[in-house]
């Protein structure tokens, strides 16, 4: 998504949003909301003199914020071919990656919840189904599951597929996930996408399991 296609949607918004992280004031936002306006109304060279006309403040309030926003770089002036020009680029570049980083923080958190949620019904269906409580290492290797990708779905089919084959292991359960997803890569990319690496990983994880965890 580029800077232009985020801020023609979201300029005023994040503005708002992030003015105060920015070290700026009321008066400062409504400069750079005035300059902005009157950018989009064709003027190219933004002055004191001509916010003053728009606005309640006075030139010499309005120069102050000017030039406190060039030294912070969120306000340019810059000499074109058709002479000097105002540009509000910098403090949009400065809102665009911050609003992308706060989108990406938000769906990070939305994962973070959302993996907890199905891990939290993993291991009440796992215990429910094998009628016990399940081992720090069992917690572990179900967490290793869905942080893998593996959806709370396929995890609670994979241990029904197991108990109807009159196996209740962690390893029966792995086996038959490793084979959904083999079977998955192989029909998407022609090949299988499990590497040794991390059927190995898993196997030593499987191996430090309590006994009782052992194929039946």
């Amino acid at each position: 998504m580029s800077n232009n296609i985020v801020l023609a949607i979201n300029f005023e918004y994040t503005l708002m949003e992030f003015y105060k992280s920015l070290s700026l004031n009321e008066n400062d936002v409504a400069v750079i909301f005035m300059v902005k306006h009157l950018l989009e109304q064709k003027n190219t060279l933004i002055t004191a003199d001509l916010l003053a006309i728009k606005m309640s403040l006075s030139v010499n309030d309005i120069d102050i914020i000017l030039v406190n926003l060039m030294k912070k770089g969120y306000l340019a002036y810059k000499q074109t071919s058709k002479g000097l020009v105002t540009s509000l680029e910098p403090l949009e570049e400065k809102l665009s990656k911050m609003y992308q980083m706060e989108i990406a923080k938000d769906a990070s958190k939305r994962f973070n919840e959302e993996s907890l949620k199905a891990m939290k019904n993993i291991y009440e269906v796992f215990e429910r189904e094998l009628g016990r409580t399940l081992s720090p290492v069992e917690l572990s290797l179900i967490d290793e599951w869905v942080n893998n990708g593996i959806s709370e779905t396929d995890v609670i089919n994979a241990l029904h597929e197991a108990i109807h084959k009159k196996k209740t292991s962690l390893k029966a359960v792995d086996k038959i996930l490793m084979k959904w997803q083999a079977r998955k890569d192989i029909e998407e990319e022609g090949h299988s996408a499990i590497t040794e690496t991390w059927k190995k990983g898993i196997n030593q994880t499987i191996d430090i399991a309590q006994k009782k965890w052992s194929d039946k």
